[in-house]
Order: C-alpha cells, then structure tokens, then sequence
C-alpha cells in the first residue's frame, strides 16, 4: 500500500481522475438500481470514463489553474465579501455551461449508438 500512497502523492491528478471516474460510475448505479428496470452496464462504463478522461481533468483545469488565475488578476482590487460573491457569480456563469457542453459532446461523438440520441431514456 506504500506504493499506492507515493504514486498518488506524486500524480495527484490520477487520484482525482479514479475518484470522479468512480463517483460518477457509482451515481449512475444508484440510479439505475433505484429507477429503471435493468441494469445497463454500458452505460455505467460511459459514466466512468467520461468522469476519468473529460469532467476530473476539466475540473482540475478550471479549478486548479483557471479560476484563481481570473480572481487574482480581476478581484483583487475587491473586499473580501465583494470578491467571494464575485467568484461565486463567475464560478457558476462560466463553468458549468462549458462543462456540460462538453460532456454532452463528448458523449454524443463517443458514446451515442444512434446519433440522434442525445440523452438517456
């Protein structure tokens, strides 16, 4: 197990990926389990690696890099409260919109059987 701990200390950006790879793939099996009649592992799979290769990696981005990049350059000259307010606004203005873009691109070029299908039913 020390092994494991130095590999991760040392790519922490493996750690995340695994973990929201995971976290994702394991909300979709309570979902299935809760909702829907079979249990469809496909679709629990495509969870999983869209967590690992397209939400950890542009979680890490936006948070890690990007985000205290745009507070430092632009919020700085704020009061604390007006600043906190201010990443909070910027956080969900631009993140999301951008995260679920690609998700769902990515889904659709990747994932879709029939590329008309653009959710899951």
């Amino acid at each position: 197990m020390q092994w494991m701990k130095q590999f991760f200390t040392k790519y922490p950006s493996v750690r995340n990926g695994l973990l929201i790879g995971l976290l994702l793939s394991a909300s979709d099996t309570v979902a299935q389990l809760a909702f829907e009649d079979k249990f469809d592992w496909r679709r629990n799979a495509e969870f999983l690696v869209l967590g690992l290769g397209w939400l950890a990696p542009s979680i890490e981005l936006w948070y890690g890099k990007l985000l205290p990049k745009i507070t430092a350059r632009y919020l700085s000259h704020l009061s604390k409260p007006k600043a906190v307010a201010a990443r909070v606004l910027i956080d969900n203005l631009i993140f999301p919109p951008l995260a679920y873009a690609g998700f769902y691109t990515i889904k659709y070029a990747f994932f879709s059987k029939d590329k008309e299908e653009t959710t899951y039913e």
